[in-house]
């Protein structure tokens, strides 16, 4: 009996088995430097997004300066008001002040109120006020949101320095309540004129000592 077939059999075996070790080395290899280069690749992208980024425009500088007025008191009413000026080179026109109002006793409640300004419009260098009521007893602060001329912000106190303060609140003065008291004053009396012999005794006729 030949076992030539059975060698030639074994040969062939083992060369398939070697060829399928090599196949899925390289199989394994392939895959890893495929997940390597892809997993670069989506870094470069991350970092390359990040770096793309659109860098906020920045705003224009302010158009007027703002003269912030301490609140103060006229009865049940709160005075909210300030001075604008325009500090451009340009006219301004349909002048509005925007302020933020936060309800007293309730956490982030807020509204806001549009003001007209008086005048509304104004060459460089003027000057116009603005001026609200509201119940102290409703509201618990108040701030000031921007100016707009044309419906076009030209002051945001939030990103631009555009707010100073103005005028300081008025001292109080309780009146007196106490009651007025009059004084009386006696004055010397009147000296009596002498009459006929009657001897009035005076520095130049006293006896001496």
């Amino acid at each position: 009996m030949s076992f030539e077939h059975l060698t030639n059999s074994s040969t062939q075996d083992g060369k398939k088995g070697y060829l399928f070790g090599l196949f899925f080395a390289l199989l394994l290899t392939g895959s890893l430097i495929y997940g390597f280069l892809r997993l670069r690749a989506q870094n470069n992208k991350s970092n390359t997004i990040q770096n793309t980024k659109p860098t906020p425009t920045p705003l224009p500088a302010p158009q007027v300066q703002v003269y912030e007025d301490e609140a103060r008191l006229q009865g049940s009413s709160a005075i909210l008001s300030g001075t604008i000026k325009n500090i451009s080179t340009t006219s301004l026109n349909h002048l509005t002040a925007i302020v933020e109002l936060s309800r007293r006793n309730q956490t982030q409640a807020t509204e806001q109120r549009i003001i007209t300004l008086r005048p509304d419009t104004l060459s460089s260098g003027q000057q116009a006020v603005y001026q609200l009521a509201v119940p102290w007893r409703d509201f618990s602060s108040v701030k000031l949101v921007a100016i707009k001329s044309n419906e076009q912000t030209i002051c945001q106190p939030s990103t631009q320095k555009c707010v100073s303060a103005g005028k300081a609140r008025a001292k109080e003065t309780t009146p007196d309540s106490r009651p007025t008291i009059k004084k009386t004053v006696t004055l010397p009396a009147k000296p009596r004129r002498p009459s006929g012999d009657e001897i009035i005794n005076t520095p130049e006729t006293a006896a001496p000592y």
